[in-house]
C-alpha cells in the first residue's frame, strides 16, 4: 500500500520539534514514502510575537536546510513551504513572504484570532474559558 505524503513537518528551528530535516528524509524514505514537505511556523515581523515558530533571521537557514535535504535524497520529493498564520491586518506581511522563495505551498492556519489572542495555547485556555463564560453572561462563580 502506498502511503500518503507528508505535508505537515516541522524543524527545530520553530521550537517544539526535534531532529534535523536530513533525518526525517532518512526516515521517510526507510517507510517507503514518496514525497514529504517541511512547513515550519512562518516567522512574523516581530520576532517575540510567540516562541513557537522560527525567527525571520533563521529563514534563510531554514531554506538552506531544506535545499540541501533535496539534495542529500534525490529519490524523495522533497517540498519547500511554510504554516502560516491568518491574522486580520497582517495580510502584506502574508505576501512579503511568499514573494521571498519559489516556495510549494503554504498550509494556512489560525493559531491567532488577534494579535494577542492565541486559541490553541494550552497556557491560555483557562483564560479563554473566562472569556467566554463573561461574554455569554454567565457568572465565573457558578461556571
Amino acid at each position: 500500500m502506498k502511503l500518503p505524503a507528508d505535508y505537515h513537518m516541522h524543524t527545530p528551528l520553530c521550537q517544539h520539534a526535534t531532529g534535523e530535516p536530513t533525518e526525517y528524509a532518512a526516515h521517510a524514505i526507510k517507510l517507503g514514502l514518496e514525497e514529504i514537505g517541511f512547513s515550519d511556523h512562518s516567522p512574523m515581523r516581530r520576532d517575540d510575537f510567540d516562541n513557537w515558530r522560527m525567527r525571520l533571521d533563521q529563514l534563510d537557514e531554514y531554506v538552506a536546510k531544506v535545499r540541501r535535504t533535496q539534495i542529500e535524497h534525490p529519490s524523495l520529493a522533497i517540498k519547500l513551504a511554510l504554516e502560516v498564520d491568518y491574522l486580520p491586518g497582517h495580510e502584506e506581511w502574508i505576501r512579503d513572504l511568499a514573494a521571498r522563495y519559489p516556495w510549494d505551498y503554504f498550509i494556512g492556519s489560525v493559531h491567532y484570532v488577534s494579535d494577542s489572542w492565541d486559541v490553541d495555547n494550552p497556557d491560555k485556555l483557562a483564560n479563554w474559558k473566562v472569556a467566554i463564560l463573561l461574554k455569554c453572561g454567565r457568572s465565573i462563580l457558578t461556571a
